[in-house]
């Protein structure tokens, strides 16, 4: 079965109430950064488009605040699912740690615990958010293309919800990235997860899976640092 490891990552997550003890708290970390970055976008960017638009098409104030405001809002709806997908990611490797061991002794009895400074979580993670933003860019100029989108999201979700089981094998990006293609079933992992990364909601629900299935899919693979 090409989608075995979000399946079981599923049945784990769900299935065991231990475990989502270590989902609330990143979920809830990337969803309150996620909401942040709409909220300030609305006040910095809607007054400036509204100025654009009362001007060009020379309506009064008020239909111009919601002329932007819709533009704004159909604009975060298209793009969500990346942004959302580029937040998780800064923060993968790190936030999801607990849940990725949990997940792995529960499927396999073991699994590594390799304890890595923090500056060097903090170098990872820097890096992480010079490549999410980099593809958050490509997704703008290209988001009217859903499929590029699509595969776009793929590419960043394989490396966010595989980042925490190959921190605690020592890998670190940008090391994980050659490493991740390696493993099995890396394909229609990654693009079941851009797939469903432009479903807002459904994408923030599943994100405990996503991080379950990705570490099953590391662990199955025997990827060691």
């Amino acid at each position: 079965m090409h989608v075995q490891y979000i399946l079981r990552g599923a049945r784990i997550v769900f299935g065991d109430s231990k475990l989502w003890h270590y989902i609330w708290g990143p979920m809830a970390f990337s969803v309150a950064v996620f909401i942040g970055i709409i909220v300030s976008g609305w006040f910095l960017v809607v007054p400036r488009i509204a100025e654009v638009v009362e001007q060009r098409l020379g309506l009064d104030s008020t239909l111009g605040r919601l002329v932007a405001s819709v533009g704004y809002g159909l604009i975060w709806w298209v793009l969500a699912g990346i942004i959302f997908t580029s937040i998780a990611g800064v923060f993968s490797s790190f936030l999801w740690e607990k849940l990725s061991l949990k997940v792995e002794t529960k499927a396999y009895g073991t699994g590594p615990e390799a304890r890595v400074p923090v500056g060097v979580v903090v170098f990872d993670s820097l890096l992480r958010m010079m490549f999410s933003t980099f593809i958050c860019c490509f997704s703008v100029l290209c988001g009217w293309f859903l499929p590029f989108g699509i595969l776009l999201a793929a590419w960043l979700s394989l490396y966010d919800y595989t980042a925490s089981a190959f921190l605690r094998r020592k890998i670190l990006f940008p090391e994980q990235s050659t490493k991740a293609f390696r493993c099995k079933s890396w394909v229609t992992f990654a693009l079941t997860c851009g797939v469903i990364a432009i479903f807002p909601f459904v994408n923030v629900f599943l994100l405990p899976v996503f991080v379950a299935g990705g570490t099953l899919m590391v662990a199955d693979s025997g990827s060691e640092g």
